[in-house]
């Protein structure tokens, strides 16, 4: 065999292969549809309202001392002015000697069962309230016992409330505890009584007290001790 019909052979052979190739058709692939919503969950809506519900509706509990009038306002008024909520229920918690008796009548009016200082106290108290909130309603509510402090947290527990504020008396100086020792204060704005009910509330539970005439406020509870408020 010559060398003309070698090469004749091979690219006869090289126009199959080549036709072969062309015949085979090419290997399609089809990709899925990608769908552009998103699932809801289930339940979301529940879910939103439930925790809205948590947030609403709650009773906010003001402890009205007569023999700390000016800290009591100052807890009232720190309280209508950011936490009190149109949805809320202000409960003032009037603290009485343990020789009071308490009446079993929820709807009790208060002639008779207090003296009249602490009787127009509260009912200036309540009055602050309907002045600056008048779409919230106002409880009135007694507490009596030696020790101040478990006499408002079992007062808070029983009332359900959300939240508990005291007001907080300036601590004094040290040379004035060590030069009038018989000077005790007396009375729910001590800083013990403030801190226990602040430790032991099973709500949330804040001491108020002024920082001067424009200072703000310095507010404490379980996490922070006199934070300071600016407004």
């Amino acid at each position: 065999m010559g060398s003309s019909d070698i090469i004749k052979m091979a690219s006869f052979k090289l126009r199959r292969l080549g036709s072969r190739a062309r015949s085979r058709s090419p290997k399609t692939f089809e990709s899925a549809p990608i769908s552009g919503t998103v699932e809801e969950p289930q339940g979301g809506d529940d879910d939103a309202t439930e925790g809205t519900k948590a947030f609403s509706d709650k009773k906010i509990v003001i402890v009205v001392d007569s023999t700390c009038r000016q800290e009591s306002k100052v807890a009232l008024q720190w309280a209508l002015s950011h936490a009190v909520q149109s949805q809320d229920t202000v409960v003032l918690l009037l603290l009485v000697k343990s020789s009071y008796k308490l009446p079993n009548n929820p709807n009790f009016s208060f002639e008779g069962e207090t003296d009249s200082g602490s009787r127009r106290f509260l009912c200036a108290m309540k009055r602050i309230c309907q002045d600056n909130k008048p779409e919230v309603p106002v409880e009135l509510c007694l507490a009596e016992g030696k020790d101040k402090g478990s006499a408002i947290v079992d007062v808070a527990k029983k009332q359900g409330a959300g939240l508990l504020v005291l007001g907080r008396r300036k601590k004094r100086p040290t040379f004035l505890r060590i030069l009038m020792p018989w000077r005790r204060r007396r009375g729910s704005c001590r800083g013990a009584v403030v801190d226990y009910c602040i430790r032991n509330a099973s709500c949330m539970a804040v001491g108020v007290r002024r920082r001067g005439r424009n200072g703000g406020y310095l507010i404490s509870t379980k996490k922070h001790r006199d934070f300071w408020l600016l407004a």
